[in-house]
């Protein structure tokens, strides 16, 4: 039993509350029903309590890991909580060999994958795995993360060969027992969800690299391929949905529009056997086409649907990493070289502690993990960006990591450094007022080496050249440059100030990418800047109050000013809505909810704002005539009847 514990830990309660304690406590919203089955189609039993799980550990066959937010429906709509991630592996791999539990835990490490938390053999000789997760992961409303779930499970299936149909998270799975499910494997591993996502990134990314598949290009149609003319032919009851939203999507991709789809489909359903009602063709045709759907059919599923192999790639534009929830190792090198740079350049120590010090440049709670660090680090050893040396072995090993690139950076410092001494001061050369550099984060200029003297700080501080270090290039050049200009000479000082301007803009769900493009968002910075340091003191002020006060300070500055700019341009445009026709109205309603529906808003927030109180003057406008109408009316039946 403790394995139930281990899996869903408080999100079930020990035993019934009674009405006293329900009433004190209210209503909980932090637990899940699990579902239990003697067979797939029997009705289930739905438990909310470990005493109630026991029993009905007992009597049933099948459970669900995962947990539901209602008792009576186990959809993928109503689950609650993710609470392992679990895969089915058939008594045989794809060869058709028998695997053994061995073999099964080496083609988990083989493919990278971390070693799973409970393994119980199924009664057919086949397994169930489980990883149970470090943190639950709460459902959303939209589906995005059972989303992904289906997509890293389904990338996971396919390297261990386990069964690429029992995918997904409110699938059942078989009960452990000491009679003819045993748990044949168990460790007190858990797994991050992150680590599993980012293996997956890695893994999609290596796919795209070192695959044979093609992209389709105009004038290909898949259509021609026999694995899809296999499908076109009909299928049998089993497979009639995925095929239905397979096609569909397939011939999406070749250019056809949702009415002419289903019309291909609807012929096509009359050769299944038996054949889909016509209301659940055109669903599916209606789920292909909506918004966030993929751009062509799977190759996975044709090649399940049709028995026959087929491969190829639809590609998409890679989103915005701040568009993206997991970051793909290319832009995990940025994230470690900042760090290092961060760091004055060099690292040494234990390379599992770097790895818990990186944090991603987009979500600060999300860290790398040590396997997707170690093939970072390779890879920038590759491309010749750092050089790692290790002394000793194992746990007791130091390794020391060098960015290349900064045996250049005093050079390149001292050169410039000279090249604004000869400027003539009237140019202004590195202050506030630089021109914004329109590429986000920019170059930053290399900070170190520019000073030979010691500068001494009221705090006790000394600050030597050969401490300073340069600041990270996603930093804009035109902040590096106000906080230079007041002493701030540290690239690991602007580095942490950059950090609490960013967090400030996510207050307001502004994306990173954002700030260091938009001309108004960069000036509210350098005046909160300003600010700052008229309160907090500067290095060259001698009024310096401490690095601690000046980022908190900042960081309220930059909200403040941030919020009073919201609050101006939404009264502006207020302001504007009621000089307007209604005509003119109407277009301006219109053209926000068609900005709305763009993945590449500034500020998604203030846009939303602003629709809604269009929408108010609209509904003020509509009762006004309203009201007119009733007086005219009242008017005229005055005049009937005096007439």
């Amino acid at each position: 039993m403790n394995a139930y514990k281990e899996l869903y830990q408080d999100r079930l309660t020990e035993a019934p509350l009674k009405i006293k304690a329900k009433t004190k406590t209210g209503r909980s919203n932090h637990l899940g029903w699990v579902f239990f089955t003697k067979h797939l189609h029997h009705k289930p039993k739905s438990v909310r309590t470990y005493q109630s799980l026991y029993v009905a550990a007992k009597e049933y066959d099948y459970f669900t890991p995962n947990s539901f937010y209602h008792s009576a429906s186990r959809e993928q709509c109503t689950l609650r909580w993710i609470n392992a991630v679990s895969i089915d592996f058939d008594v045989k791999d794809e060869k058709g060999k028998i695997v053994t539990l061995p073999e099964l835990l080496e083609k988990i490490e083989t493919a990278g994958l971390p070693s799973p938390t409970l393994v119980v053999r199924t009664p057919s000789g086949g397994y169930h795995i489980h990883w149970y997760l470090k943190e639950p992961r709460r459902c959303d409303r939209k589906n995005k993360l059972i989303n992904h779930y289906k997509r890293v499970i389904g990338v996971m299936i396919e390297e261990i060969g386990a069964d690429q149909q029992a995918n997904g998270p409110e699938r059942y799975f078989r009960v452990p027992n000491s009679k003819n499910c045993p748990i044949v494997y168990q460790s007190t591993d858990r797994v991050d969800f992150d680590e599993l996502c980012d293996w997956y990134s890695i893994e999609v990314d290596r796919r795209n690299e070192e695959s044979f598949r093609g992209a389709i290009r105009p004038g290909f149609n898949l259509f021609t391929h026999p694995a899809v003319q296999k499908i076109l032919q009909g299928v049998d009851k089993g497979n009639r949905d995925n095929a239905c939203y397979t096609l569909a999507l397939a011939y999406k991709s070749i250019g056809l529009d949702e009415v002419e789809t289903e019309e291909k489909l609807q012929e096509w359903n009359k050769k299944n056997m038996p054949a889909l009602n016509g209301v659940q063709v055109l669903k599916k045709v209606k789920s292909a086409f909506k918004p966030g759907s993929p751009l062509g059919a799977s190759a996975k599923f044709i090649t399940l649907l049709s028995g026959i192999q087929f491969a190829y790639q639809v590609w998409e534009p890679k989103k915005e990493r701040t568009e993206r929830k997991y970051s793909h190792y290319e832009e995990w090198e940025e994230d470690v070289l900042a760090h290092i740079r961060y760091r004055g350049g060099v690292i040494s120590g234990s390379q599992r502690l770097f790895a818990e010090e990186i944090k991603s440049s987009v979500n600060p709670k999300q860290t790398i993990s040590y396997s997707t660090f170690k093939k970072v680090i390779q890879r920038l050893i590759d491309s010749n960006k750092i050089d790692k040396t290790v002394i000793g072995r194992g746990r007791g090993s130091v390794t020391t990591i060098t960015i290349l690139e900064e045996a250049n950076a005093l050079e390149t410092a001292a050169v410039a450094s000279q090249v604004l001494n000869e400027k003539d001061l009237s140019n202004n050369g590195l202050n506030s007022n630089t021109p914004i550099d329109e590429v986000a984060g920019g170059e930053a200029l290399h900070l170190s080496g520019l000073e030979d003297k010691k500068e001494t700080i009221h705090t006790n501080l000394t600050i030597t050249s050969s401490s300073f270090a340069p600041a990270p290039k996603n930093v804009p050049d035109r902040f590096i440059s106000a906080l230079w200009n007041r002493g701030f000479k540290d690239g690991r000082f602007v580095f942490g100030a950059w950090g609490k301007v960013q967090l400030a803009f996510k207050l307001f769900n502004i994306p990173f990418r954002a700030i260091s493009c938009n001309r108004d968002y960069m000036q509210l910075i350098i005046d909160a800047v300003g600010i700052t340091v008229a309160s907090k003191g500067s290095i060259e002020l001698g009024t310096y109050h401490g690095q601690d006060a000046f980022y908190k300070y900042l960081y309220g500055t930059i909200k403040g000013l941030l919020g009073n700019y919201r609050q101006t341009e939404l009264e502006k445009f207020s302001t504007k809505i009621e000089h307007i026709s209604l005509y003119e109205l109407e277009v301006l309603i219109a053209d926000l909810y068609q900005k709305l529906e763009s993945c590449k808003l500034t500020d998604r927030d203030i846009y939303e704002e602003q629709l809604h109180e269009a929408d108010l003057e609209m509904s003020a406008r509509k009762r006004r005539d309203a009201v007119k109408g009733l007086h005219v009316f009242s008017y005229l039946k005055e005049y009937l009847e005096s007439e």
